[in-house]
């Protein structure tokens, strides 16, 4: 929630009043996490991330307003869920960042903050899995991107004039898409989209392990993390340990398509040759969550509704 300016009216807020924000509405994670939010039971205010983050901003999204007792003005929330695409570039991922920081400490936000981060910003050693005090080693600008950002929020969170809570939580391989948005840097999908159109599969075929997680479990796995009276400043949402092989093999199963090794491709993020995938030790001590989706059933499912045009 924010504390409104002197001279606007001042709301008496005595408890939560389940309104959250998603701040980068318009970007894959953030589109999906509207989408659960509001199937939550939450009125979800949702801001684009084409422009800094302002209190005073409209929204360009507003679900779910009959299941909040009140709509304020100025909008105030519960919980704001940050989702902007680190894609759009480090010097201004950054910058959008720094402001919206600074956003937070000028109008005394008090609510929680959920930052949408990534394990592949840290390198674990062989055959171990990336836990949340594994070291922070970033490979790609991305990587650089996300990690200068969850410092950037952990000045903010010491910072003396802070009144908010932040939680970073980690995820690992997404894949399928719900709400029809651009999800070009989903590797996953772009390859069951090859798969599905009968063309060869370029994918390194390694062993590397990687957290194979549905968009759906990310979502609900972070709505039940943000739920909780007391949850952690850091956390990784784990899901299914494949290898990259294991991808490669149920794609040529599932939809009967020629496979060949890209060898090209092993120095990007998501194909490069060491293990990345996360811990569920602190997930599964915090929260009680049974996830909905493998990468099988989900293929299979996908088979089946594929000609129907249905998102899944």
């Amino acid at each position: 929630m924010v504390k409104p300016a002197k001279k606007e009216k001042v709301i008496e807020i005595t408890g939560p009043t389940n309104i959250v924000s998603v701040i980068g509405a318009d970007t894959y994670f953030g589109s999906h996490m509207v989408k659960h939010l509001a199937s939550a039971n939450r009125m979800v205010y949702g801001f684009t991330q084409q422009k800094p983050f302002s209190f005073k901003q409209n929204p360009t999204i507003v679900s779910g307003s009959e299941k909040a007792a009140i709509e304020p003005d100025p909008i105030v929330s519960d919980c704001l869920f940050v989702c902007v695409d680190p894609s759009i570039g480090f010097d201004k991922y950054v910058k959008w960042m720094r402001g919206f920081c600074k956003e937070i400490i000028a109008k005394e936000f008090w609510g929680r903050i959920c930052f949408l981060s990534s394990g592949s910003i840290c390198r674990s050693r062989c055959d171990e899995p990336i836990s949340e005090d594994t070291i922070v080693s970033p490979r790609t600008e991305l990587d650089l991107s996300l990690a200068t950002a969850e410092n950037l929020l952990e000045v903010m969170r010491n910072n003396r004039r802070n009144m908010a809570e932040v939680a970073v939580v980690r995820i690992g391989v997404s894949y399928g898409n719900e709400t029809d948005v651009d999800d070009s840097l989903v590797f996953v999908n772009q390859a069951v989209k090859k798969a599905i159109a009968g063309e060869l599969i370029e994918l390194p075929i390694h062993q590397a392990k990687r957290s194979f997680t549905h968009i759906s479990d990310i979502c609900d796995s972070i709505i039940k993390v943000m739920s909780l009276k007391f949850c952690p400043e850091l956390i990784c949402i784990p899901g299914e340990v494949l290898t990259i092989r294991d991808l490669v093999n149920v794609l040529t199963e599932s939809f009967d398509v020629k496979r060949e090794s890209a060898y090209g491709l092993y120095n990007e993020q998501d194909f490069f040759l060491g293990d990345q995938h996360l811990s569920d030790e602190l997930f599964n001590q915090t929260v009680s969550y049974n996830r909905k989706y493998t990468l099988k059933k989900w293929l299979n499912g996908l088979k089946k509704h594929q000609q129907c045009g249905e998102l899944v």
